[in-house]
């Protein structure tokens, strides 16, 4: 046989430019779209938390303007109401720090000074009128 009849075998579809054009340009897209998907769920999320601690000052703005009496706080679900979130916890205090009005009766009449330390936690987002709002989620559930 000579040498020109001699057959090559034939490249390897893995090995061939086709290929790794195709897997570097899947690759490159990839990590493109998934920055971008990446960068759009954090704004999204902001957008969403904003939206929550907007509506979190809904009472406090309904409190502050007499549309509403403090004692409302105490009623956990019309506040929720306003809300449209769970809320844990809603209290009303003196300038001094003394809780007035609370969703939990066994607050009332106390210092608030138990709950500096959840309002300068990075989860607490401080209200041009003073207040503090706290969002955690626990078992899937988001509350304020």
């Amino acid at each position: 046989m000579s040498e020109h009849s001699e057959q090559r075998p034939a490249p390897l579809f893995f090995q061939s430019l086709a290929f790794k054009l195709s897997l570097a340009i899947f690759m490159i897209s990839s990590v493109l779209l998934s920055s971008l998907g990446i960068d759009y769920i954090k704004k999204f999320s902001n957008e969403i938390d904003q939206r929550v601690y907007l509506a979190a000052q809904t009472p406090g703005k309904l409190i502050a303007s007499g549309i509403i009496p403090q004692t409302a706080v105490r009623d956990r679900e019309l506040i929720s109401g306003f809300v449209d979130e769970t809320v844990v916890l809603a209290v009303v205090s003196q300038a001094d720090h003394v809780v007035l009005f609370s969703s939990d009766p066994g607050l009332e009449g106390i210092s608030t000074d138990v709950y500096r330390r959840l309002a300068q936690s990075g989860k607490a987002v401080q209200t041009s009128a003073g207040a503090s709002i706290i969002g955690t989620r626990e078992k899937g559930h988001a509350y304020l």
